[in-house]
Order: C-alpha cells, then structure tokens, then sequence
C-alpha cells in the first residue's frame, strides 16, 4: 500500500504496527518474496486441519469410539508424521489441532512441533486427558513459539475414573488443569453425558469454573467403538432424557452468573459475557430442505487427518461404514497398513508463487 493516499489515523496505526515488527517498510525496488505472495489452490480452501498423530492410548475409555484400548488404530512412524506436516505447508493450511489417541504419548512429540512451528502452522488445540502434562511440555512449546489451548476430558465431578478406566484418571487431570491456569493456557473441557453421571453438570461446571477451565462442552455418545459393546450401551440416554437434564441445568447455569462458556450437544450455546444465547431444538423441515442443509459448521472449516494417514471430514467418521470412500494419495506405505500410508507430492503450477496440490 501506499502510506500518502492513508488518512492521519490510517498512518498511525500503521506505524504502531511498524515498530512492533508486524510489517515493514518496502523500498522502491523491493518486491514481495516468495512467502508473501498469494497461492492459489485447485480445490474448495481449508485452513486448519484436525490432526491424529497416534492411534494409542494410556487410558481404557469406556467410550473411545477409535477404540484406542484395543490398538485399533496404527502408531505412525515419526518420518511419516514430519512427511505430513510438510504436505500440510505446502497446501497452505495455517493452523492444526492435534490429538490421538493421547498425542502425548508419543516421545517424538516435540519433534512434531518444531516441524509444525518452523513452518509457520499454529498449533490451535491439543486434545488430552491430561495424564501427561506437565511443566516440561509447556516450556517446550512455548519455546517453539506456541501457546496453544488445551481440550481436556472431564466425565463428571466424582465420575470420572469410572469411564476412563483407570484409577486416579481425575485426580491426575485436575492438576494438569491448575497448572495450565498457573500458566495461563487456556483450557477448555469436554464431557460425554451418560446415564451414571447425568446428575453431575452442575457440581462438574462450578468445580471446573474454579480451575480457571473457559468452556465446558457436554456431548452425547456416539455410536462408534467401544459404544458399541452390549455393556456400555446400558448407558446411553434418549434424546428426550438428555434434553430434560440439560433444561433442569441451564436455569442453575444462569443462577450461578454462568460462570465459563456452556454447549450441550446440540441444545443450547452460550458464550461467557455476551448478551445472547442459542437454543436448538428439532425442527421439522422437508426432506429436500433437510437434503441441503450443513451437518456440522466444522465441516465447511477443517479437515480431519487419521493417524493411518486417511484424510475424512472429521474425526467422528473414522470408523464409520463410509470411511472406505476416504481418500488416500500416492507415496510411501506405513507399517501395519495393508492399504498403504500414501503421500501427496506437490505438482507443478504456470502460475509464479504458487503451491498447487493434487
């Protein structure tokens, strides 16, 4: 841009911007780089992508729907990992979640963000159970220059054990979430709603409200992996039990000055200090409408990446009936995957700066 044609306030802010090294000044003969050209891609645009890098666990969830106790899924070796984040550079994705499985189980994990962080790919999310947080992982990350926030799993105030699997589960979570407040990373929490633990949101949100947790997100089960199985199935509530809980809890939320941000599966969403909230509530519709409408906002956002290298529309997919029609490019093949691990290579574009993809 041309600083003469701004007005006072426009070059202001654009000064405040200079000195804090947010952009420079270009001289007569400078021209852009490389980096800071436009890209142009050959399909619909995803910035972010939601990223599984190991289909293992340390915990025996009742409710794992990647069935991760039963080593369902591969572990992915560490060159395969640093393939894809190079992949994910050159497809122009800005930013990543990552998750597993318990993505900090892996020992690689700081390699993976060095790789991620050196090229420039935030790293928005990481989703654990906590077990393995600590203070060490945190100074690495910020040594790589993120500060991601931290989803976290929390089955209910005195519940949580219970679907885990593992004794000391909660114990173990609540201080990985005092020590990230300690820190100053964001937390935010998630809780599968089940016939055992369906008294608990109250009591779960005012405790979690104390360890600084921002959100709080209660979802119903999904009908994948250890779901399935005869004895968890027990568990499940209709939809109409789950509505009557989460409209006995709302009232209570309120009354408590709605103490973090609040969703329920699909019901209601309100986000700390605004003036509004969002109710949803089955709505008849023709089939034809219902034909057009978007199942998920996530989908028009990411993608999701399996840590057999299968790129889905989202993590809930990977052990569906459908997940054989998912995509899986030319390259190299990965241990334990008779299908092949496959790797896109970036092809060739007439266009000058550009990164095009298959």
């Amino acid at each position: 841009m041309d600083a003469e044609f701004l007005s006072p306030e426009e070059k202001s802010f654009l000064m405040n911007l200079q000195e804090k090294k947010i952009i420079q000044s270009a001289g007569r003969l400078d021209f852009l780089t490389e980096k800071q050209r436009y890209h142009a891609y050959p399909a619909r645009y995803r910035k972010n992508a939601h990223w599984s890098l190991t289909g293992a666990c340390n915990m025996r969830c009742r409710h794992c729907f990647m069935s991760a106790p039963h080593k369902k899924h591969v572990v992915p070796e560490l060159k395969e990992l640093l393939n894809i984040a190079e992949q994910l550079a050159e497809c122009g994705v800005f930013s990543v979640g990552l998750t597993g499985g318990e993505p900090l189980m892996r020992e690689d994990f700081g390699e993976i963000v060095e790789a991620l962080s050196t090229r420039e790919i935030r790293i928005t999310e990481i989703y654990t159970n906590g077990w393995l947080v600590n203070e060490a992982l945190l100074n690495m990350l910020e040594r790589n220059g993120q500060r991601p926030s931290f989803q976290l799993s929390y089955n209910g105030k005195g519940m949580h054990d219970y679907l885990r699997g593992i004794p000391g589960a909660e114990e173990r979570v609540t201080e990985a979430l005092k020590l990230m407040n300690q820190r100053n990373f964001r937390t935010s929490v998630s809780m599968c709603l089940h016939r055992k633990n369906k008294d608990t949101p109250k009591d779960t949100v005012s405790y979690l409200a104390d360890l600084g947790v921002s959100a709080f997100k209660c979802s119903s089960i999904m009908e994948l992996g250890e779901w399935t199985n005869a004895e968890t199935e027990k568990l499940r509530l209709s939809r109409q039990e789950e509505l009557e809980v989460y409209e006995q809890y709302i009232p209570q939320y309120f009354a408590e000055n709605a103490p973090l941000s609040l969703e329920l599966s699909g019901a209601f969403l309100y986000e700390r200090g605004m003036n509004r909230w969002h109710s949803f509530y089955h709505r008849e519709c023709s089939k034809d409408r219902e034909a057009k409408m978007p199942a998920c906002s996530s989908l028009r956002m990411a993608f999701y990446i399996g840590p057999d290298g299968v790129v889905a529309s989202c993590q809930g997919m990977c052990d569906c009936n459908f997940a054989k029609n998912f995509p899986k490019s030319e390259g190299e093949t990965a241990a334990g995957d008779p299908d092949g691990f496959k790797v896109c290579k970036p092809q060739p574009c007439h266009r000058q700066g550009c990164a095009e993809r298959q």
